[in-house]
């Protein structure tokens, strides 16, 4: 923001609260838009000239519709990334995305700059905690998601440099191998949740398009489920996306019922085809 200097930003509405206290801490306005069921743009706002409209790669999976707005903003388009660490933005356009969510780091994530202007430079972020991975390594899971809730409470929204030890981490990962896992879990969901999109219980709510690399498998209920303890109980956590937004004023009903209405279910590398099917049992066995 220090960057553009916008007079206004254009968000959804489906996104979490850490963007706005961002916005607000740079102290700059922001104006919500609708979604439809496929996350896309209800309508496409005309934008003023220092005016940026930020897109949201929703599971990683809308990488194309986001060709399409880079395309009609230009560089007056912010694509938000975070969620689609595989995916970098077309030349001119800025991005950014985060390792946190893709692998076992503490910290870290990356901005794309339009290639005519300066890198960014940054200092090195230090207040960084393992607490959380260690617990998970440990199959200590509750206190894993305690932990690791603890830690989003407490990052700060100044930016900063990624550590030295995600720097390290980050080095060792096979990317190809990652995307790969990801994508054949993504399709072993498909199949194991055929019961219930067969039934009506659910329905796939985004395909996995061609070279995407999905964040979680996505599955829209015909009904909401606000009850996830029992998932839980069997070490299964699925987040809310975005709890939040209950609270927030706003006549966006569609974007509210996805908090409730959406399971982001796991697939991330370190789960293979036994951690899938157990998933993908419980959820049948629940909903069925």
């Amino acid at each position: 923001m220090e960057e553009l200097h916008p007079t206004q930003v254009w968000l959804p509405f489906y996104i979490c609260d850490s963007v706005l206290h961002a916005l607000a801490a740079a102290g700059v306005a922001y104006q919500f838009y609708a979604l439809t069921e496929e996350l896309e743009l209800a309508q496409l706002p005309e934008l003023a000239p220092d005016e940026c409209l930020l897109y949201v790669n929703y599971f990683g999976l809308k990488g194309s519709y986001a060709e399409t707005l880079v395309h009609r903003y230009g560089a007056q388009l912010l694509l938000d990334l975070t969620q689609a660490f595989f995916e970098q933005p077309a030349s001119g356009v800025w991005g950014f995305n985060s390792a946190r969510k893709f692998f076992g780091v503490p910290d870290g994530a990356f901005l794309y700059a339009p290639a005519q202007r300066p890198p960014l430079v940054v200092p090195p972020n230090r207040a960084i905690s393992l607490t959380h991975l260690v617990e998970r390594k440990m199959g200590r899971q509750t206190a894993a998601y305690q932990a690791y809730s603890q830690y989003e409470e407490d990052l700060s929204y100044a930016p900063s440099g990624i550590s030295d030890v995600s720097h390290s981490m980050l080095s060792w990962l096979n990317y190809e191998k990652i995307a790969r896992q990801r994508q054949a879990n993504f399709r072993q969901y498909q199949l194991l949740l055929a019961p219930l999109l067969h039934s009506g219980v659910a329905y796939e709510w985004l395909p996995l398009q061609d070279g995407s690399v999905p964040f979680c498998y996505p599955l829209r209920l015909a009904q909401p489920m606000p009850n996830r303890q029992p998932l839980f109980e069997q070490c299964i956590f699925v987040p809310w996306l975005w709890p939040e937004m209950r609270q927030r004023p706003g006549n966006f009903a569609l974007e509210k019922s996805f908090v409730d209405g959406a399971l982001a279910l796991p697939l991330d590398h370190r789960y293979g085809p036994t951690d899938i099917r157990r998933v993908a049992k419980a959820l049948v066995a629940m909903l069925a």
